[in-house]
């Protein structure tokens, strides 16, 4: 089984540590998405933002 998320939960683990200057815990966010088992981190484009949209709905 393969899990997918996008660029925005990056963005959105990265606000505190980067409100905190807290380079660590960065780094640790940005090495665990980006190596987590069968995880795929997908840009977001048009296509996705609409359906995510529809989800939201």
């Amino acid at each position: 089984m393969t899990g997918m998320t996008s660029v925005i939960t990056l963005l959105e683990v990265l606000v505190r540590p980067k409100m905190d200057h807290n380079i660590s815990a960065i780094e640790d966010y940005k090495n665990i998405l980006s190596n987590f088992p069968n995880l795929e981190i997908v840009p977001v484009d048009n296509k996705i933002a609409d359906i995510a949209s529809i989800s939201a709905y």
